[in-house]
């Protein structure tokens, strides 16, 4: 009897260590870090910015289509004003751009995509990338495979805006970008 109990008692031992090392494992396969994105500073004499978002699916009706985003953004002379993001001690503000969103369906034969999109939305904001695991953005950051994060910003009358709260974020990630200068 006695080695029954003894029996018993290894093969619930061994049991326990398996579960216990297959619970370890996948805890440490879903802790695995994401990849860091390459931050890229919003260059200060930059006029335009050109974001193309990765491609992604929308349902229309009953159809499943194949989309891409554009996001064109014009510097506008407005700032948003923060005692917080002072530098030497003098405040620096957040350039606040006019961001024109269109939308690119692939085609019904899928040769690609028609010269013109679907303007879904115009808005000011203070553009920033999303930080993979944290809460807030990168302001004036853009990064290739990262979330595009606008907060709304109402402006007029002096150079100065406010921002409304509202954040919008891409629907996909950023594939790439473009950043445009006025010649001399």
């Amino acid at each position: 009897m006695k080695s029954q109990w003894k029996k018993a008692f290894l093969w619930s031992s061994l049991g326990s260590i398996a579960i216990g090392a297959v619970v370890a494992l996948a805890k440490r396969a879903r802790a695995t870090p994401e990849p860091s994105l390459e931050y890229h500073a919003i260059p200060g004499d930059c006029q335009t910015i050109c974001l193309w978002t990765e491609q992604f699916s929308v349902e229309e009706g009953v159809n499943t289509l194949a989309v891409q985003d554009k996001y064109v953004l014009r510097v506008t002379p407005f700032k948003v004003w923060s005692v917080l993001d002072a530098e030497g001690g003098k405040p620096v503000g957040t350039v606040i751009y006019h961001v024109t969103h269109v939308r690119y369906a692939e085609t019904s034969g899928g040769e690609g995509y028609p010269e013109e999109g679907k303007l879904q939305d115009r808005f000011y904001a203070v553009v920033g990338t999303l930080i993979p695991g944290e809460s807030g953005s990168r302001r004036n950051h853009v990064a290739r495979g990262g979330t595009l994060a606008f907060r709304k910003c109402l402006v007029g009358g002096a150079a100065n805006g406010i921002e409304t709260g509202e954040v919008y974020h891409s629907l996909a990630p950023v594939l790439n970008y473009r950043f445009e200068y006025v010649s001399a």
